[in-house]
Formats: C-alpha cells, sequence, structure tokens
C-alpha cells in the first residue's frame, strides 16, 4: 500500500509539473482584443453562469474601440495553479483589461492574467515579461499599448497551432513608427517582439 501511494504521489507532480500557462505575446494580447480598457470596480458578482464570478468595471478610458458604454460586465478568469491574481477583487479596485466580447453583452479577458491589469499608485502589481529590468511603470506600458493598438491590425487567431507565422497589418507609416518607438521604450520592445516572431502584411 505504501508503494502505491508513493507511485501515485509521483506521477501526480510529474502531471501537474508539465502544466504550464500557454502566455501570449502582448503583441498577440493587444492585436487579438476586442476592448482594451482602464476602469475601476464598481460591483462584484457572484455565481454568473459558466464562469464562478463576474464584476462591473467602470470604464475611465478606452485605448482600443472606443465605446459609449460608462460600464461593461467582466468575466472572472478561473485560477489555476499556473496563473493566478496578485490581489484579492476589491471595490474601486484600478484594472488595465485586454478583452473580447463574451456572451449576453459581457467580456472575457483574454489569456487570464496577461489580459488582467491590476493597478496601484500607478505601478503594474502583476508582472509583466516585456519590462525585464524595467521598473513596472504603467503610464509607460499604457502609452505603448495605445501606440501598437494604432499602428497595427492583427490578421490571425489568439492560438496558433505549428510554426506558422501570424500575419498584422501595418496601419501607420514607417516614419510613425520609428518617431513613437524613440519616445517610448516599450512600444520599441513590442514593435521588435512583432518583427522577430511574426509576419507583417499590408492585405
Amino acid at each position: 500500500m505504501t508503494k502505491l501511494i508513493i507511485i501515485l504521489l509521483s506521477v501526480s507532480t510529474l502531471l501537474t509539473s508539465d502544466i504550464k500557462k500557454r502566455e501570449l505575446s502582448y503583441s498577440i494580447v493587444i492585436g487579438g482584443a476586442d476592448l482594451i480598457v482602464e476602469g475601476f470596480i464598481k460591483k462584484i458578482q457572484k455565481n454568473q453562469g459558466v464562469w464562478d464570478d463576474s464584476y462591473e468595471l467602470e470604464i475611465t478610458d478606452a485605448l482600443k474601440t472606443n465605446t459609449s458604454r460608462k460600464t461593461i460586465n467582466v468575466e472572472m478568469f478561473k485560477e489555476w495553479t499556473c496563473d493566478f491574481r496578485k490581489r484579492p477583487f476589491a471595490m474601486n479596485q484600478k484594472l488595465l483589461l485586454f478583452l473580447k466580447e463574451g456572451g449576453n453583452g459581457s467580456y472575457q479577458i483574454i489569456n487570464g492574467s496577461t489580459g488582467e491589469l491590476i493597478i496601484e499608485k500607478d505601478t503594474i502589481v502583476n508582472p509583466i515579461r516585456i519590462f525585464s529590468y524595467r521598473s513596472q511603470n504603467y503610464q509607460i506600458f499604457k502609452e505603448a499599448v495605445q501606440m501598437f493598438a494604432d499602428s497595427y491590425e492583427y490578421k490571425g487567431p489568439l492560438y496558433k497551432y505549428g510554426n506558422e507565422k501570424t500575419p498584422f497589418k501595418v496601419i501607420k507609416s514607417e516614419n510613425e513608427i520609428k518617431k513613437m518607438q524613440g519616445k517610448n521604450t516599450l512600444f520599441e520592445v513590442l514593435t521588435r517582439d512583432l518583427i522577430r516572431y511574426y509576419n507583417n502584411t499590408n492585405n
């Protein structure tokens, strides 16, 4: 019996250690979002359909796809070992969200915590890979997101399989993009990531 328990525990450990979040690049998250908004949690709701919970967000700024709506309903992403919130939900919590349209007028967060950034004192609480050694300055990142959303139109699925390239359509001119790269280093990082891993297209 003891040997059986040890074997089961070993198998369980091996299986869980191989399960990792498939983290999307922010070039994909920004490009694939139907809506990118900044706002504050105004109401937390329980037991809303397939997802356990949702919250009502009061919009203070729209970085992609202007909307006349003052509030939206956002489905909470399901937390698990490799992807969880860094802070508990709270009223008036400030967020930057990358969203896809869901059912019944609600929105779904893209790629779990990647698409739900918690902002405290102008700092991003969630660790963001593209910052690397840089500070988690929210205003710098917000400006980079706005620049990227205005410069590139996404032409592919959020999740792709195999080694195929993901196409983007360039909206801004090369000179305009270079000026923005000189103004914001994170925008430069996003565009470098795009050029390195994905195809650009004008089709």
